[in-house]
């Protein structure tokens, strides 16, 4: 669920494989933590090393930062779920040192809140930060929220 991208010498956006996108980071002298940005049509999370990728991407598929939202109602409590990705952190992931470097993955975070009336009942937070499988476990996560609302679960999510 991971894609890679560069900007090649005529400045062109390029996907690629990720010893290709290695290559070019390193050759960035990139000093900080990568950005991550996410694809809705794909389903896929892109590193970026630079604000001048992160802003390519942005530029040809809006929005990168939102993976699911969801909004619905039951009995008489409305809900709003958001997973997003991250904007200030990442994890770094050393059982990529085999290869050479070391990997960095996206974070991501969800938060479901709760109403009834028009009045604020509750929230609750949970960040999503395991290397390699982050998305799908936040996206999973997300999921199974709505299940468990729907089924009639809805407390353990309200604090």
């Amino acid at each position: 669920m991971y894609a890679y991208f560069y900007i090649d010498k005529d400045n062109n956006l390029v996907e690629c494989d990720r010893d290709t996108y290695k290559k070019w980071e390193f050759s960035l002298n990139a000093t900080r933590e990568p950005l991550f940005f996410y694809i809705k049509d794909r389903n896929i999370c892109v590193e970026c090393p630079d604000l001048e990728l992160d802003g390519r991407l942005i530029d040809k598929y809006g929005d990168g930062l939102v993976v699911r939202e969801s909004e619905f109602s039951v009995q008489e409590k409305h809900y709003t779920i958001l997973t997003e990705i991250c904007e200030t952190y990442c994890v770094e992931d050393d059982d990529d040192s085999y290869r050479g470097f070391y990997g960095y993955y996206p974070a991501f975070s969800t938060i479901v809140i709760c109403s009834s009336n028009g009045d604020f009942v509750g929230e609750a937070f949970k960040l999503t930060d395991c290397p390699n499988y982050g998305l799908e476990k936040a996206i999973e996560y997300h999921e199974s929220i709505i299940l468990d609302i729907v089924s009639g679960k809805d407390l353990k999510y309200i604090s």
